[in-house]
């Protein structure tokens, strides 16, 4: 038989309790999160977008999955993969939605799903994927972030001084994966205008779908911005 000094057993079962809370914490935070993707897929028949998702209980769904996995689309990928799905146009691959997993291997077109939303591609203005990209990717707490003033548009990080030609972007204006495209291009605007740059040397035009036509560019694109030599 096991013997206890005085305290030993108390602080073990604590300890126990502790850990269980723990899992019971877990498993609710998870049961709401496929409740809130379920129910709204039943009153939209369309993906719930991150941003929305991450907003609700008071921003509390975005501050829970960042603890669990470091971001809402880590933690819905990794962790709720049975329930739930992680889905993104071709028209434009940095806008993310959430539906349920049944809803995803059924779908056959999932620009389609978008659409419902009632935001379709228009023709508009595209920032350079590298620059994009220099607000997207998360950075780490160690390192500066800097991005080039002049072509080709590239960013760097470092835990140095700024390198010539180039400007820092500071950790407030990067976004987490709780945001979609339209949050992250008003901290985009922000900070040009924040560092009185103009918007036209960071951008590039797009026709309707044009990304669609072009998926594998577009993608080699992105992946290239994401993970600068």
């Amino acid at each position: 038989m096991t013997r206890y000094r005085a305290g030993e057993l108390e602080a073990g079962g604590g300890s126990v309790e502790a850990t269980e809370h723990g899992r019971h914490d877990d498993s609710a935070f998870a049961a709401r999160v496929i409740e809130l993707v379920t129910q709204w897929w039943r009153d939209n028949s369309a993906p719930m977008l991150l941003s929305r998702l991450g907003g609700e209980d008071g921003g509390e769904i975005a501050q829970g999955a960042r603890t669990r996995a470091g971001g809402l689309k880590a933690y819905l990928r990794e962790q709720l993969e049975q329930d739930l799905r992680v889905l993104e146009p071709s028209y434009d691959p940095l806008r993310t939605g959430a539906v349920p997993a049944q809803v995803a291997e059924e779908c056959l077109d999932v620009d389609e799903l978008f659409e419902r939303l009632g935001k379709k591609a228009p023709s508009r203005q595209r920032f350079q994927p590298a620059f994009w990209a220099a607000f997207r990717k998360p950075l780490d707490e160690q390192m500066r972030r800097f991005v080039s003033t002049d072509a080709p548009i590239r960013f760097r990080d470092i835990d140095g001084e700024c390198p010539d030609g180039f400007v820092e972007i500071g950790k407030s204006y990067i976004a987490d994966d709780a945001l979609d495209d339209t949050e992250v291009s008003e901290r985009v605007r922000k900070w040009l205008r924040d560092h009185e740059l103009p918007e036209g040397a960071y951008s590039q035009s797009l026709g309707p779908h044009r990304a669609s036509r072009e998926p594998r560019d577009l993608l080699d694109r992105v992946l290239d911005a994401l993970d600068p030599t």
